[in-house]
């Protein structure tokens, strides 16, 4: 009942998003669990990026891949190590 009471005049929308989000997570979790009792389940990566830690299924040929997106989490990672690699080099100049 105090859980009800939290939401004020907007209630009703408020409990359908609250619906929402629970029978999307259902969702989720329903397909995590179909996808760990398969041969696909070597292939779950979590993201190194910092920050980030999300989850993704490494669908590269190569079973290699490292980042949860290229374009995000892979791009500062290689514009960190760009930017290290450009101090360090002009360090030595």
């Amino acid at each position: 009942m105090q859980f009800r009471q939290s939401f004020g005049d907007d209630q009703p929308h408020a409990q359908s998003l609250l619906i929402l989000h629970f029978a999307v997570e259902l969702h989720i979790r329903a397909d995590a669990a179909d996808l760990l009792g398969t041969g696909l389940r070597e292939r779950l990566r979590i993201c190194p990026g910092p920050g980030c830690a999300g989850r993704f299924l490494d669908d590269s040929p190569a079973g290699r891949r490292r980042w949860c997106s290229m374009a995000v989490c892979g791009n500062r990672n290689k514009a960190a190590a760009h930017r290290q690699a450009a101090h360090a080099a002009a360090g030595r100049a």
